[in-house]
């Protein structure tokens, strides 16, 4: 289920991106980025359950996190839909 959820809301981030005129060339490069290593992540928790350590996918959150506090002042939408991200891959153990 969380799954799920996690897909919807990268849908939106992907539509708040489409939306946001006022983003420039490398926070918009950075959250492209950042979604490909969610939906990378997901694809391998699909596949077997987290690693304990040493995956890329264990800063995933901490990325996320930083991206949210980068973008919280101009881009409150955008921020708002990386909280719930954040909270989705906790959920999920990654």
């Amino acid at each position: 289920m969380p799954q799920n959820q996690l897909r919807e809301q990268l849908a939106r981030l992907h539509e708040d991106l489409e939306s946001t005129d006022a983003m420039d060339g490398e926070e918009r490069r950075m959250l492209l980025q950042l979604m490909q290593d969610i939906h990378d992540a997901l694809d391998r928790t699909s596949e077997a359950p987290p690693a304990d350590s040493g995956d890329p996918a264990d800063q995933l959150a901490d990325r996320v996190t930083s991206a949210m506090a980068r973008l919280e002042q101009d881009h409150p939408t955008v921020s708002f839909t990386l909280r719930r991200v954040v909270d989705l891959l906790g959920r999920m153990g990654i």
